[in-house]
């Protein structure tokens, strides 16, 4: 028996130690899956929270600009309905964006719109309605059915004080409603708190396990739902309530998805301690952030592509840069593209998107002659003198850049900057690119571009795309883009296409190159490569 005990003795050291090692390599396997979920919860919850702040602010803005709206409109017309009116109140409708219809009441009926007069006047509820809230001149009014077809908040202004008169606007409800495609299995909802009409409506929701306990009011902040999370934003002042939210089995989803990694990152954690901490702590700005982001190759070009319609083939893709933050996750171009122009970053934003597109354009190997993918420049690239030099560097001197293309936003061609735009456009075009106006109809001065730059195509903004099935007056603007195109010799893409009947009705006017949801959305390089193997 002694002999058995001192044999025990002997081996118990190395029990020890075996059990020692166990705790450590279970310790970090343990952690490294807790992490793992703990990380797949913030970056849903802070991700819902995120684009429930956007999208509030975007509904603000899109309201501020209806009061703005309707002040000119009264301004403009008095009130009054006559041709010269009625055609203000189109123009003034077409340069809004946002805006279906513009109308004039008087004494409970509607008397013309912006699509023309009325043949008699048509008897309407608005003016004995209570509005659903009062900011600044502007009233709001839940969505009711409309002249054209469709159901629309009402906007309203009182000429008078006894409300027997209003100019208004329409508004689609939808377009309040934001994609929530930025992060997969966000799903969006938006309210609109009727309270003087003792209502709460749900303006465009699609059924969400997360807000199956959604009690009133809302509250803003991140909430816990029955089956989920759920992040809540206020548009400002108006009565108008953006909700992101993502149920449990979306995280857990996402969490198993990293289990596999977690396991091997759990026996490598002693030895990555120190990278993992230096990867994960606060840099010291979010300048800082995005330089470091943009020196490490955390930022990707996506591709959308661009389809011939009358073959579907792929003829093209648009170059998207996205940002892969080790925190954040994906994060979009609006929630840093400012960031990088307020503090000249644009430049090295770019050239890492110029020297991406030139590896994939070599990794594709032979391509249709007639094949380019097309980069969107900015304000300072079009300032800066170093743009072609960059090129010259990346491409080679003397190089041709006959499969690329540069797409110039409207927005960003100010009056100031329209002779160096110039000079930077023709020497891209000496080169053999193809320049596009983005966004065309959606800034202030699109005829002054068209005729001061020598541009290969106008990209049709997707608000009208959108706007096609609905909208006769949408409809007809499309049509006197195309007109105009042909007028100037240049091509045109419709971006935003995403249905069959939108794609019929641009074929059917002669715009035959498409991008949109209906072709494909926005796609890593590896699959645009599949794409095109395919096609």
């Amino acid at each position: 028996m002694r002999s058995r005990l001192d044999g025990l003795r002997r081996h118990f050291p190395s029990a020890r130690v075996v059990g020692a090692w166990l705790a450590l390599m279970a310790l970090p396997l343990a952690l490294c899956l807790a992490m793992a979920y703990g990380l797949s919860l913030y970056h849903y919850r802070s991700g819902t929270s995120q684009l429930a702040d956007a999208n509030a602010r975007r509904i603000e803005s899109i309201l501020r600009r209806g009061e703005a709206t309707l002040v000119t409109l009264e301004r403009t017309t008095g009130g009054q309905c006559n041709d010269a009116n009625i055609q203000a109140m189109a123009r003034i409708v077409f340069q809004s964006v946002y805006f279906r219809e513009a109308g004039i009441e008087r004494d409970g009926a509607l008397v013309c719109t912006s699509a023309g007069m009325l043949p008699e006047p048509m008897a309407i509820e608005n003016s004995r309605r209570k509005p659903a809230a009062r900011v600044g001149t502007m009233e709001i009014l839940s969505p009711t059915h409309t002249l054209q077809g469709g159901r629309s908040l009402i906007l309203n202004h009182p000429l008078r004080a006894d409300r027997s008169r209003f100019v208004n606007l329409l508004l689609d409800p939808k377009v309040l409603v934001e994609a929530s495609d930025y992060l997969e299995g966000v799903q969006s909802a938006t309210f609109l708190d009727d309270a003087p009409n003792g209502r709460f409506l749900r303006l465009e929701l699609k059924d969400s396990p997360a807000l199956a306990d959604l009690t009133l009011p809302l509250h803003p902040g991140i909430h816990r739902g029955r089956g989920g999370y759920f992040a809540v934003a206020r548009a400002g002042a108006y009565p108008i309530y953006a909700v992101m939210s993502v149920s449990d089995d979306r995280i857990a989803r996402h969490w198993r998805t990293q289990m596999q990694p977690a396991v091997v990152v759990g026996f490598l954690l002693s030895c990555m301690a120190l990278l993992l901490l230096r990867r994960f702590m606060p840099r010291t700005s979010e300048a800082d952030d995005l330089r470091e982001g943009i020196a490490a190759g955390e930022l990707e070009v996506w591709y959308q592509p661009l389809v011939d319609a009358r073959d579907r083939r792929i003829v093209g893709a648009e170059a998207l840069v996205r940002w892969q933050h080790p925190r954040r996750g994906l994060v979009l171009p609006d929630q840093f593209i400012a960031l990088a122009e307020e503090n000249n970053l644009i430049g090295p934003l770019t050239r890492r998107v110029i020297e991406q597109v030139k590896r994939d354009l070599d990794a594709l190997g032979k391509l249709p002659p007639d094949f380019r993918i097309s980069i969107n420049l900015a304000r300072a690239d079009l300032a800066d003198h170093n743009l072609v030099a960059t090129l010259d560097e990346i491409f080679g001197m003397g190089r041709s850049l006959g499969r690329l293309g540069f797409e110039i936003t409207e927005r960003e061609l100010l009056a100031n900057m329209i002779g160096r735009a110039r000079e930077v456009v023709e020497q891209l075009r000496a080169g053999g690119a193809e320049i596009a106006l983005d966004d065309f109809g959606t800034g202030y001065s699109g005829l002054s571009h068209l005729r001061h730059l020598p541009l290969h195509y106008i990209k049709i903004d997707r608000s009208f795309i959108w706007a096609l099935d609905t909208e006769a007056v949408t409809a007809s603007l499309v049509d006197n883009i195309v007109s105009l195109a042909r007028t100037l010799e240049m091509g045109l893409v419709a971006e935003g296409v995403e249905t069959e009947q939108q794609r019929a009705h641009l074929l059917a006017i002669g715009v035959f190159l498409h991008q949109g949801w209906l072709y494909g959305r926005v796609l890593p390089f590896e699959a645009l490569r599949k794409l095109l193997e395919q096609d």
